[in-house]
């Protein structure tokens, strides 16, 4: 499932890892193609089991994410257990139990969006591992007047760095990153109860080098064990840190270690052991 701001590139380097053989399936926020987005983590987990139905129209299913994307995951897995269907294998990399992610905290709409822009900027930089020229307060976009001069902000900053064409505008997907952080914090985990469903937890050594500990599920649960999943699961957890931030468990060559755990834990499935 994908992580916050709904794109599912991140992914790339890690499935073509995976020697399994199964087909990966990624699910992308639907406002990215033209459609509208789920609001909250509940309608979320309806309609991306609907989607994944469509590829999977039975289980037992294997389902994973990174970040958000492992939140989702837990919550679809709780929900096929509801309707009586098995989940054999859930991979969460990274993902912060949702206990510990707060709201934005903006005294309106304007700041909240100008809150969600810089961490959406942050993220872009330590996943891509380059400089959009923020400054350390990221103080012309916590500054700006209304939420259109926030986008406009964020647009100009993209541009300048090459990740958007002249006519493009980064308005949907900042629109998507704080609906992704407004669900999160939002939203309750139920409980996986289903003592036959294993949990594959990857986490991070170290702290990333932006976004750590606000509160929008990067780093907030480090002193957790299982980054605070263990109430919410009945079933085996293997949990492993691996030597990385939260932005570098997807990248070149921390994803191999990444890749490897979640093989071995995939013919673990496949052999019952």
């Amino acid at each position: 499932m994908h992580p916050s701001g709904g794109d599912v590139l991140c992914y790339g380097e890690l499935a073509r890892l995976l020697t399994d053989g199964r087909p990966v399936v990624a699910l992308t926020d639907p406002a990215l193609t033209g459609g509208t987005g789920p609001r909250t983590i509940a309608e979320t987990t309806d309609r991306y089991l609907a989607a994944l139905r469509v590829h999977q129209p039975q289980g037992p299913y294997l389902l994973g994410g990174w970040s958000m994307g492992g939140t989702v995951a837990h919550q679809m897995a709780v929900e096929l257990q509801r309707r009586g269907e098995r989940t054999d294998l859930l991979v969460l990399i990274d993902s912060n139990t949702p206990d510990r992610i707060r709201a934005l905290g903006g005294t309106d709409r304007a700041q909240d969006t100008a809150f969600a822009a810089v961490r959406y900027l942050r993220s872009l930089e330590a996943f891509l591992d380059l400089d959009l020229d923020l400054g350390p307060d990221a103080e012309t976009i916590r500054t700006a007047p209304d939420a259109a001069a926030v986008r406009r902000a964020v647009t100009e900053r993209l541009r300048a760095a090459g990740l958007l064409g002249p006519r493009d505008t980064a308005d949907t997907r900042l629109e998507v990153f704080e609906r992704h952080l407004r669900a999160l914090a939002e939203h309750r985990a139920g409980h996986l109860t289903d003592p036959a469903t294993r949990l594959l937890l990857i986490a991070a050594s170290r702290p990333a080098p932006h976004n750590a500990g606000v509160g929008m599920g990067v780093d907030d649960a480090a002193d957790l064990p299982s980054l605070g999943w263990l109430p919410h699961v009945s079933g085996p957890v293997d949990a492993h840190t691996v030597e990385g931030h939260h932005y570098s468990l997807l990248h070149d060559p921390v994803v191999r270690r990444t890749a490897a755990l979640i093989d071995r834990a995939l013919a673990a499935v496949h052999t019952g052991r």
